[in-house]
């Protein structure tokens, strides 16, 4: 979900791209908009869109139910009420989603696949994380003790992890924690608050550094008290990038790594390999139409890339090639959202942009790419 990539690497030098990107993507005209809604987020935003197969899954609430709305590539439409409770998560599985919900003490984790729900419960110690990630098959996610604030004596913070499959759950004991932890997940296990990994069996290990966003890369520490202008990245530990730049977007997919590396002068999209090995690298366009000139990679992919800045306040995107960075697309502005954060779900042939207006009231439409 949401809202890639490095360059000047040791260890061989990545391809650099001679096309031109002078053309400011916000000298294109403005698009219009179909845009569509549902009812208010289920939980703080950014809410978790969850790409699946063959569309998104837009959890939603209304009148103290959660709901899900699909979002099919094909154009369908489809909403199903899922549960009652506090929305802790959605996330995406190998044969479609789960949606958690937190009710009289417990977590409520639905496996949907198709028209089915696998309903699997177990309790929770403490209060819920409002978090949920997963490997494909089994879901993580958290709660916390304590952590109250007061004058005298303050309550530390405890948390429990929760693995959830369709066959039970398993509670692990995370201990004393500085903040309630992050979740993330994908088919090689789970990232908890960024430093640590848990496998399928429920073993914890300190991550190689701190996590990049949202992909399995992971930089260096930082030196306190230093400005750093460059990072060093990682997979597993085994093999480190070392970066001219500093590593903004990222993610990655079953060929390597995109990685929005920045520097002083500008912006580039790097790729490199599975083993981080260099493959090429292109400038990312520049504008002078929007907020102090400033402007960012929201998502990419092989093919294409979703650039944005805010153009007086307003959040605004473009599609750019990827092969040269250009855009022949009207310039996608979202006039005044209650959201400061603007969610950017890539799929296959089309990209969906959420938001909420008036409060928490969640819009969103979907653009062919």
């Amino acid at each position: 979900m949401v809202v890639a990539i490095v360059a000047g690497c040791n260890g061989g030098s990545p391809t650099t791209a001679t096309s031109s990107t002078s053309v400011d993507p916000l000298a294109q005209k403005e698009a219009t908009l179909n845009v569509e809604s549902v009812g208010d987020a289920a939980g703080p935003w950014p809410t978790p869109v969850v790409r699946i197969a063959n569309g998104w899954v837009i959890p939603w609430s209304d009148g103290g139910a959660i709901h899900a709305r699909f979002v099919g590539d094909d154009g369908a439409r489809t909403d199903r009420v899922v549960d009652r409770g506090t929305f802790v998560g959605a996330t995406a599985t190998a044969d479609g989603y789960a949606l958690v919900v937190a009710a009289d003490g417990n977590a409520r984790v639905h496996f949907v696949a198709g028209d089915s729900d696998d309903l699997v419960t177990a309790p929770l110690d403490g209060k819920p994380v409002l978090a949920a990630a997963s490997d494909g098959a089994r879901i993580l996610v958290a709660s916390t003790r304590g952590g109250d604030i007061a004058i005298e004596d303050p309550r530390p913070l405890d948390a429990t992890l929760l693995l959830v499959g369709r066959e039970g759950a398993r509670a692990i004991d995370l201990g004393r924690v500085a903040a309630a932890p992050s979740l993330w997940g994908d088919a090689d296990g789970f990232i908890v608050a960024g430093t640590l990994t848990l496998d399928a069996g429920g073993r914890i290990a300190p991550a190689p550094g701190r996590q990049i966003r949202d992909a399995r890369l992971f930089r260096a520490p930082v030196p306190a008290g230093t400005q750093p202008t460059s990072d060093r990245i990682t997979i597993d530990g085994s093999r480190w990038l070392e970066v001219d730049g500093l590593v903004g977007w990222a993610a990655r997919d079953g060929s390597g790594a995109r990685l929005e590396v920045v520097r002083p002068e500008g912006r580039d999209l790097v790729e490199v390999g599975e083993e981080l090995t260099p493959r090429l690298t292109r400038t990312l366009p520049a504008t002078t139409r929007g907020d102090a000139g400033q402007s960012w990679v929201a998502a990419a992919d092989a093919g294409r890339v979703v650039w944005a800045a805010t153009r007086e306040n307003d959040p605004v995107f473009a599609i750019l090639d990827a092969l040269d960075m250009h855009t022949d697309s009207p310039v996608i502005r979202i006039s005044q959202p209650s959201s400061r954060t603007i969610v950017v779900s890539p799929g296959a042939s089309s990209v969906l942009f959420a938001w909420t207006e008036g409060g928490q009231n969640v819009h969103f439409f979907v653009l062919p790419w």
